[in-house]
C-alpha cells in the first residue's frame, strides 16, 4: 500500500494473551490483527474470535474518523476484556511509530524527548505547589 512500496505494518495479538479470554476458556486459535499505515492511521483488521463483533466497531470508528494510534493508545479500555487486545495493539503501534520517528530524524527526536522531559518537570512542579 503506497506509492513508495509497503508503507504499512500489522500487529497481531493472540487470544491466549488476554486474561479475559483465558478465564472464559476461549483462548485457542483466535487473534486480533490490525493493519496500520506508517503515518499511524488504522487501515483495517482481521479478528478471529467469539467476540469479534464487540471489537470491530472500535476499529471501524478509528478508520472512519482517521484516528491515529497515538490517540487510540491513550483511550481507556476495561480490564479484563477482549478489547485489551486492541489497547495493546494501539500502545505497541504508537511506541513503534515514535521509535521510527526518533531514528529517522534524530534532531526532531531529541527535541521531542527534551520537551517531554521539560513538560514532565513542569507538571510535577505544578502538582507539588498545589
Amino acid at each position: 500500500y503506497g506509492a513508495n512500496g509497503r508503507q504499512w505494518y500489522s500487529i497481531k495479538v493472540p487470544n491466549s494473551y488476554l486474561d479475559r479470554s483465558v478465564a472464559e476458556g476461549e483462548y485457542t486459535g483466535g487473534f486480533v490483527e490490525v493493519y496500520i499505515h506508517s503515518n499511524g492511521k488504522v487501515l483495517g483488521a482481521s479478528i478471529i474470535s467469539n467476540r469479534a463483533g464487540e471489537l470491530i466497531s472500535e476499529v471501524a470508528i478509528a478508520i472512519q474518523n482517521k484516528l491515529d494510534v497515538k490517540a487510540l493508545a491513550t483511550t481507556l479500555h476495561p480490564y479484563p476484556s477482549y478489547s485489551a487486545a486492541l489497547q495493546k495493539i494501539w500502545v505497541d503501534a504508537a511506541a513503534r511509530n515514535l521509535l521510527v520517528n526518533l531514528t529517522s530524524n534524530p534532531i526532531a527526536g531529541a527535541f521531542a524527548f527534551l520537551m517531554s522531559v521539560f513538560n514532565k518537570g513542569k507538571r510535577e512542579q505544578a502538582t507539588r505547589s498545589q
